[in-house]
């Protein structure tokens, strides 16, 4: 992936986070957020599981560093 690209997607996850964050505290579910802020339901979906993978890697390299003897570069 070029750098241009790894910049788009980064800027394209950090505007999802908002979303999904305020989606979260508005109280509605998922489909009635969408519906009222017209994003398509897919969309929505696809980012919150790329956020979560996103998550997810971060917090595996942050317990790989705590390992004794692991060096992560």
């Amino acid at each position: 992936m070029t750098q241009i690209q790894q910049l788009k997607q980064q800027h394209s996850l950090a505007s999802w986070k908002q979303i999904i964050l305020a989606q979260q505290s508005s109280g509605l579910t998922a489909a009635e957020y969408c519906r009222q802020q017209n994003i398509k339901y897919n969309a929505f979906y696809y980012w919150q599981r790329k956020i979560r993978e996103d998550f997810a890697a971060s917090a595996l390299q942050i317990s790989k560093k705590d390992e004794p003897g692991c060096i992560l570069r």
